[in-house]
């Protein structure tokens, strides 16, 4: 799709309307296919906020399509808009995800093109991941989590280590694991939850501890 640079003065809406010509007469007037036109109008609904809500459910309804066409329009509007991949991962790792005994993490993303971006990269990097149990949950490693969180939320993680956190999860009893991690986003509500690793690590080590003790 063509690109129109945003001169500094210019609304969103003036944005749109010179993007809607540009697309509209690329080649003749009036040949835009209407899928073409439906990516680009959604994308800028979206961006306007006319269209709110991340999730394919929720767009659905606004919509008034089945979630499977709204999870295909994500998924095309990501595919046209390449440039939002980094922000779209790096939200979708703001999500709390569940931790097992057997060191992999379950993490929910609603978005088929995100999570085909953190299955690839995953892949790419020769972590476990496993679409298998549900369409919307991407399983991994706890070394495949680290690596996705240090390339995308690098500056939230502090003085923390990738050993201590891979280390001290991987003892982490699965009956345990959801009561540390709610416990540290209740005591942080006002911080991301990617910005919260070192506390889950720390909480975690005491829980750790104390389960050790009781046994």
């Amino acid at each position: 799709m063509p690109k129109i640079e945003k001169k500094p003065d210019e609304s969103a809406h003036e944005q749109f309307v010179k993007e809607l010509f540009a697309l509209y007469s690329q080649n003749s007037f009036g040949s835009l296919s209407k899928r073409e036109l439906d990516i680009f109008l959604f994308h800028w609904f979206r961006k306007l906020g006319e269209i709110s809500g991340a999730d394919s459910w929720s767009i659905a309804k606004k919509l008034k399509i089945t979630k499977s066409k709204a999870q295909t329009l994500l998924y095309e509007d990501a595919l046209h808009y390449s440039e939002e991949e980094y922000t779209l991962i790096k939200k979708a790792l703001n999500k709390i995800p569940t931790i097992k005994a057997d060191g992999v993490i379950s993490l929910m993303v609603d978005d088929k093109y995100v999570r085909d971006a953190i299955r690839s990269f995953l892949m790419s990097n020769d972590c476990v991941t496993d679409l298998s149990f549900s369409s919307d949950v991407v399983k991994m490693s706890l070394d495949g989590y680290w690596l996705l969180q240090s390339k995308y939320n690098n500056e939230n993680l502090g003085k923390l280590k990738r050993d201590d956190f891979i280390n001290t999860l991987k003892q982490l009893p699965a009956k345990i694991a959801g009561g540390v991690l709610k416990k540290v986003v209740g005591e942080f509500a006002e911080r991301e939850f990617s910005s919260l690793l070192g506390e889950v690590v720390e909480f975690a080590k005491k829980e750790i501890k104390k389960n050790s003790n009781e046994e």
